[in-house]
């Protein structure tokens, strides 16, 4: 009557014995990850199994191929970790024969060959992790067409194909994705061409990553209607030539970046409406071309330096509703170009003089 059965992180070493598929007919979950295994996956006895819902061997030394079977009957599959070993050549096709499957997780092989373009008949996909493989586009093939295949799946929330050589361009299709997608990551997958405006359709999108690829053109203005919730790198402070930078209304967190202040050529900031917090950077004080800077919203404490005075081409400054605090510096009297300033819902303190008495 055996159902459940972990042996995960402990140190078993050795490999799977084919009698493995031998297990009582009414397992459901197996979780051998983190076990020091090795060897070859039992070509029939697991994925003939047909009471699994849960294969966990992830953490391994497996090595050899996915077992290429047809005959698999995994009706009730609904996890399969197979990431973190060493499991080489191509994904089989007939890992959709396990229509309930919610989790795939490959990553961190060293698979090769395509995507398949039949991941769409999964329709209760949910997470799927193939990063850091060797996998490819389709020969003869501009567009990553696998995508096309994705948007079948409707249930999906996370994808990461990212540290793969896949070579392509993104097509229009991969704003079709399930709009319950939350997490986008194709970074170092020598993606090249332009970002699809479409990818502003997937409303829930809350972290993307296309970092370390050959896209060309400009940042769609689409992409506005996302709400990202993530830090911002201080990566695009190499951006030197960065004129406008719009990154309000998301959900981004942590520090602003100090080397924000680096980018003489920046004009205009809109950090309003996140959830910074912590001190703003003393460089961006000293930005004297910026012409408009916005940090409502937020959560941003500490004084405002005399440093504001650095300022000087400022035309609108926006620092409400943060927790500033201390007195508002005289050096903000030095702005001459200002024509907005808004810095009400804060913790300010006023000077008083009184007039000595006669």
């Amino acid at each position: 009557m055996l159902r459940y059965l972990e042996v995960g992180n402990n140190p078993l070493s050795g490999v799977l014995p084919n009698s493995i598929g031998n297990l009582s007919s009414t397992i459901e979950k197996l979780y051998i990850g983190d076990a020091h295994i090795n060897g070859l996956i039992p070509k029939k006895a697991i994925f003939n199994i047909s009471s699994l819902e849960v294969i966990n061997f992830s953490f391994n030394n497996l090595s050899g191929r996915i077992p290429t079977t047809t005959g698999l009957h995994l009706p009730n599959l609904k996890e399969l970790y197979l990431g973190d070993n060493q499991l080489e050549g191509e994904i089989p096709l007939f890992i959709t024969n396990a229509s309930k499957l919610q989790t795939l997780a490959l990553n961190d092989n060293s698979l090769k060959g395509n995507i398949p373009n039949n991941l769409g008949n999964l329709r209760e996909l949910q997470i799927l992790l193939l990063h850091s493989n060797q996998l490819t586009n389709e020969p003869r093939e501009h567009e990553l067409k696998f995508f096309n295949s994705l948007a079948n799946c409707r249930m999906l929330r996370y994808l990461e194909v990212s540290n793969n050589p896949l070579t392509g361009i993104l097509p229009n299709s991969i704003g079709n994705l399930s709009s319950t997608i939350e997490k986008l990551y194709i970074g170092e997958a020598h993606i090249n061409g332009l970002i699809p405006k479409s990818i502003g359709n997937m409303s829930d999108l809350t972290s993307l990553s296309l970092h370390g690829n050959n896209l060309v053109g400009s940042i769609p203005s689409e992409i506005g209607k996302l709400k990202l919730q993530v830090h911002i790198p201080e990566a695009i402070c190499h951006l030197s030539n960065l004129v406008q930078l719009f990154l309000d209304g998301n959900k981004l967190s942590g520090l602003i970046p100090e080397c924000l202040g680096n980018l003489s050529m920046l004009k205009h900031l809109y950090l309003d409406s996140n959830k910074f917090s912590s001190k703003f950077p003393l460089s961006i004080w000293k930005m004297s071309g910026i012409l408009y800077l916005s940090v409502s919203q937020n959560s941003i404490e500490g004084e405002v330096p005399s440093d504001i005075g650095g300022l000087k081409a400022i035309v609108e400054l926006y620092l409400s509703s943060n927790h500033f605090s201390g007195m508002i510096p005289s050096t903000s009297g030095e702005l001459q170009n200002l024509q907005s300033l808004d810095l009400s819902n804060n913790s300010f303190l006023a000077e008083f003089h009184y007039p000595l008495p006669t």
